[in-house]
C-alpha cells in the first residue's frame, strides 16, 4: 500500500514538472528531489510526510529489508500514511494550472 502512495505522489510531482518545464524530469524516484526541483513551498507537515513516504516507498521498490518495514508499519500507521498521501495529492492538484 505504501509503495502505491509513493508512486501516486511521484507521478503527481512529475506531472507538475512536465507542466512547469515542458520537459521530462530526470529519472528519479525521490519525492524530495522532485519537490526541490519544482521549488515548491510545501507546508512543513506535508514535507515530514513526504520524507517518511519517500524512505518507505524506496524500500518497497527495492525490498532488501522489506520484512523489517512490514513489521514497523502496522495497519494504523499505514492508514495514516494513506490519509496523508490523499491530502498531499489534493494540495498538489491545486498547484496545477490544469485543474
Amino acid at each position: 500500500m505504501i509503495f502505491f502512495c509513493h508512486l501516486a505522489l511521484e507521478k503527481a510531482l512529475k506531472a507538475l514538472y512536465v507542466e512547469k518545464f515542458n520537459d521530462n524530469p530526470d529519472k528519479t524516484h525521490s519525492l524530495i528531489f522532485l519537490v526541490e526541483n519544482l521549488e515548491l513551498e510545501v507546508p512543513q507537515e506535508y514535507m515530514e510526510s513526504l520524507f517518511v513516504i519517500n524512505r518507505i516507498g524506496i524500500t518497497g521498490r527495492y525490498p532488501h529489508n522489506l520484512d523489517v518495514v512490514l513489521e514497523q508499519y502496522t495497519k494504523g500507521k499505514t492508514e495514516k500514511i494513506l490519509r496523508e498521501t490523499q491530502e498531499i495529492l489534493t494540495w498538489l492538484t491545486h498547484k496545477s494550472s490544469k485543474q
